[in-house]
């Protein structure tokens, strides 16, 4: 069977294959652009609650709980546990804590004791210092318990996904 076509019939098969995909966008951006369904009954939401000081969480392998923060000048003390909440031994590595303020800027650890490998269940203590600007004001720990992603996302500029914890300064 030979079937020759027609210019006409080249211009009619565009036609409906132009109008397909154009309906085929034009439905993609309408449902794009649908608002999201608002909620008219029920309890109200609450946005989930950032932890802050004595509030116990976990960040990876590790439960937190950050027990006191002062502040002398430039120089932030933070006093923290960790407990080992995985079935095997795990390694906290210093640096798992930054300081962040309410503009957004990150400060890295002076000294930190907060560090070692813990068997399962084990918990330890530890000091954190920080020496950030004294105007630094609205200051937060970011914690992210993954050290090695922590320095490798930084390098490369990605986002890196850490734990704020309101510690009233």
């Amino acid at each position: 069977m030979n079937i020759k076509l027609t210019k006409k019939d080249y211009v009619i098969y565009g036609g409906i294959i132009a109008f397909i995909l154009i309906a085929s966008i034009i439905g993609l951006i309408i449902d794009n652009n649908k608002s999201p369904s608002i909620r008219t009954s029920g309890p109200p939401i609450e946005a989930p609650k950032s932890p802050g000081l004595n509030d116990t969480f976990t960040d990876g392998k590790f439960a937190y709980t950050i027990t006191e923060a002062s502040r002398e000048g430039n120089t932030v003390t933070v006093k923290a546990r960790a407990k080992n909440i995985a079935s095997k031994a795990e390694t906290l590595y210093g640096g798992t804590m930054r300081l962040r303020d309410a503009s957004g800027n990150l400060y890295d650890k002076d000294r930190d004791s907060l560090n070692g490998t813990l068997n399962p269940g084990i918990e330890i203590d530890g000091v954190i210092t920080f020496e950030v600007p004294e105007d630094a004001r609205g200051l937060k720990a970011a914690v992210n318990t993954n050290s090695i992603e922590s320095a490798v996302g930084n390098k490369l500029g990605n986002d890196v996904k850490y734990t704020i914890v309101d510690i009233g300064l």
